[in-house]
């Protein structure tokens, strides 16, 4: 099977100017058409009305631990997916709500996958499992049909937090990761690559293989934030903290690329940059 994977930090709908952005990221994914995205950072406002998630085609409940916050309709992957529709590309996608955000977002991860979803949960990876604490962090993970890969999208706290240590949310992580599974883990890790002995290490040293190393050609800037975003006001954020890994080491060929949506050889739409790995010829195991 041929597989195109996204990810993206969206930050959500709290920059203003979200329609024309929502746009702008529909044209990206109308032109791509991944078959994968993970978003992170996919907002909705805490006093918006409830979606109609009886009559959502295409929605998939995530099972999670956390107290249930119902899904609003001008949640940022529910836009997504109905203007896809729209356009005539169909997206099946799982919500997980996270915690609140600036007083009135719920922050979240979510899927979006061509596939119908055949399983999707979230658990926590963080010491605080409490929704109105900006530092907690949770795993969302997520199974199509047609596919044995399992999908994983994450937001974690960044590589030197002393109250939220990246390397505990690792171990958190991996010991709920099943064994002798393939694993696409992707995400904004808030780790950068450039700085040895922390996260992205612990990762590569896990057994992970980072998909942007492998491919057969590298599209755009290797930074994937070129600047100070939030949770990185001291001016250091500019680097590449957002991957795409796996848990399997493709064979020659099968990753045909790895592109970076920097604003110069691909749409940029967040304050991240966009990243997209492309398979080619992965065996199916179901």
């Amino acid at each position: 099977m041929n597989l195109k994977v996204l990810t993206l930090n969206a930050h959500g709908i709290r920059d203003g100017g979200t329609e024309e952005r929502i746009s702008r990221i529909c044209d990206l994914l109308e032109k791509e058409q991944p078959d994968v995205i993970a978003l992170q950072e996919a907002d909705q406002t805490e006093r918006c009305d409830y979606a109609d998630t009886d009559h959502t085609e295409g929605y998939y409940r995530a099972a999670t631990c956390l107290c249930p916050v119902p899904l609003k309709r001008d949640n940022f992957a529910l836009e997504l997916m109905w203007q896809m529709g729209q356009r005539g590309v169909v997206y099946h996608f799982t919500y997980l709500p996270v915690k609140r955000g600036y007083g009135k977002y719920d922050e979240g991860l979510a899927f979006l996958c061509r596939s119908p979803i055949r399983t999707a949960c979230g658990f926590y990876i963080s010491r605080s499992e409490s929704y109105d604490d900006w530092n907690t962090r949770m795993a969302l993970l997520c199974e199509i049909k047609e596919s044995d890969i399992l999908l994983c999208n994450v937001h974690t706290s960044r590589y030197d937090s002393e109250r939220e240590p990246f390397y505990e949310q690792w171990k958190r992580l991996t010991k709920r990761l099943p064994e002798n599974r393939r694993i696409l883990l992707m995400g904004d890790f808030n780790c950068q690559a450039e700085i040895r002995g922390e996260g992205y290490d612990r990762v590569c040293e896990s057994g992970f293989f980072d998909m942007y190393r492998l491919a057969d050609e590298r599209i755009g800037e290797k930074a994937t934030v070129d600047g100070e975003i939030d949770g990185w006001r001291d001016g250091t954020a500019a680097g590449r903290i957002d991957y795409i890994f796996s848990s399997f080491y493709p064979k020659a060929r099968r990753i045909t690329y790895s592109r970076v949506f920097d604003g110069e050889r691909g749409e940029k739409v967040s304050d991240h940059f966009g990243v997209m790995v492309n398979f080619e010829g992965l065996e199916i195991e179901l």
